[in-house]
């Protein structure tokens, strides 16, 4: 029975004393986590938009990390893409000396060391700059620009682990204004087709300033006047959309045939199209608006249960 009471008075004194340090679960976390909690440490490469053809520099961010003096890593691209043009240390990295050299390719390795074993002392530093240049050619983005095989160490030469590694990438923004206003673009096509190049300051009135012929899957396009604007939006829209026929006056003969009228620009030849389903078109005749208007007739009508038509502005 003492014994009992004994353990029973210890079990009281103990709930005694967590009552006194209040909040409990603070007292119990301290026992349970004697050591203390530090950050992770991680090293990201960041992101940065750029247009075709052009440089931009990405950083390198070290985070989590208060003893280190050196650091390695290799940093992997897509050299179809992208150019590796070099590495400039972190304008916060005053004691320390940035290597770097291109070990494969589509492989840079960048070192970091001081001389004078001066630690990163900042907890969340940019150590590199690197610098790029996006592929004339490339309209969607660098892809991955991924660290890998880092090594960070202690003045004794011990090295800091774990590391989460994140990668970045340089995203491609689709227009880029030059010094003296004019204007840099590109707007998505498909090869072999005609497109009308319009612009607006208020999505509301659009002007009609290029026409171009697509031979990819992008237009790189120029606008000469984009000084004389502070702003300006693209758009692009097929050529026979905007300025093609339209389709009319549909009349339907007690033998099948099908009339219907096509009001177009004077002088513009038109290829007629038929369809029964959306989706496979077929050219059914070709006729010029020499007045503007064209009466056409669709003698095989009368073979379908439903056809639809559209026109196609001819070469």
């Amino acid at each position: 029975m003492r014994a009992s009471s004994r353990r029973l008075l210890l079990s009281e004194q103990a709930v005694n004393q967590l009552r006194v340090c209040r909040p409990g679960v603070l007292c119990l976390l301290a026992l349970l986590c004697p050591a203390p909690l530090y950050a992770d440490t991680s090293l990201s490469i960041g992101s940065a938009p750029a247009y075709p053809g052009s440089s931009v520099s990405v950083q390198a961010l070290l985070k989590g990390v208060t003893n280190a003096v050196a650091a390695q890593f290799d940093l992997s691209f897509n050299e179809n893409k992208v150019t590796s043009d070099g590495v400039l240390a972190g304008a916060s990295l005053a004691d320390h000396t940035v290597k770097s050299r291109l070990v494969a390719p589509g492989i840079r390795r960048v070192l970091i060391y001081s001389l004078n074993n001066s630690a990163i002392t900042s907890t969340n530093r940019v150590i590199a700059s690197l610098a790029f240049t996006l592929s004339p050619t490339e309209f969607v983005g660098s892809g991955p620009l991924a660290p890998a095989n880092v090594t960070l160490a202690d003045a004794d030469a011990s090295p800091v682990t774990p590391i989460t590694l994140n990668s970045g990438q340089i995203f491609v923004r689709p227009a880029n204004r030059r010094p003296d206003g004019v204007v840099d673009f590109f707007l998505p096509s498909e090869p072999d087709q005609k497109y009308l190049i319009q612009a607006t300051t208020n999505f509301v009135h659009w002007d009609n300033i290029l026409t171009n012929v697509a031979i990819a899957n992008f237009m790189a396009l120029v606008d000469m006047d984009g000084p004389n604007f502070p702003y300006r939006f693209y758009r692009s829209a097929l050529f026979d959309a905007i300025i093609g026929g339209q389709i009319g006056g549909f009349l339907r003969s007690a033998d099948g045939t099908v009339d219907f009228r096509i009001t177009g620009l004077e002088g513009r030849a038109y290829t007629i199209q038929a369809s029964t389903d959306l989706m496979i078109w077929a050219d059914i005749g070709a006729a010029a608006a020499t007045a503007g208007t064209i009466q056409f007739t669709d003698p095989n009508a009368a073979g379908f249960r439903q056809r639809f038509y559209r026109l196609k502005s001819a070469p």
